[in-house]
């Protein structure tokens, strides 16, 4: 045999191999900011009639409240209701109640008027959005008063929900 040729030049590259397996898993990464607060809620129940909320003249009387404890400074809704009733003996009277905190005192956007005469009662609604209030505890209540005649105050509720706590 003779001596041997020069090596020829490489030919085209074979078909791609099988996946290999997956290798080990990597360290864990870091922990997350937390995430957002779910809602604060609070409600103070219904005083029952024949509960009296009987503000004698036009300072105002609080007739109920809640407290929140809110964990950053946040907005509340406050939703709540009063009926007012005439006094015993009176001809009826008019008065009026209103919304508010213990960080920015009444609110009285959130005020509302309450006229009853000799055979009525009237329901009433109140609403509002607080200003920023918190963190920490923080009262709400509804707060009424009385002007001519004889007014008086019962069946009332209060919700309040933290809206971005």
């Amino acid at each position: 045999m003779g001596p041997e040729g020069p090596q020829g030049s490489p030919g085209p590259a074979g078909p791609e191999g099988p996946q290999g397996d997956p290798g080990p898993a990597g360290p864990a990464g870091q922990q997350g900011p937390p995430g957002p607060g779910g809602s604060t809620f609070g409600e103070a129940g219904i005083t029952p009639h024949p509960t009296w909320c009987d503000p004698e003249e036009a300072s105002w009387v609080t007739c109920t409240t809640v407290t929140l404890n809110l964990p950053t400074e946040t907005h509340v809704h406050l939703v709540g209701r009063v009926v007012g009733w005439r006094d015993d003996g009176s001809d009826g009277g008019d008065g009026e109640c209103v919304l508010g905190t213990s960080q920015t005192a009444n609110l009285l956007e959130s005020r509302v008027r309450v006229d009853v005469d000799h055979d009525t009662r009237q329901p009433v609604p109140l609403m509002t959005v607080t200003p920023p209030v918190g963190p920490g505890p923080v009262s709400f209540g509804i707060d009424c008063r009385e002007f001519n005649g004889g007014i008086r105050y019962s069946e009332i509720a209060l919700t309040a929900v933290a809206l971005d706590a």
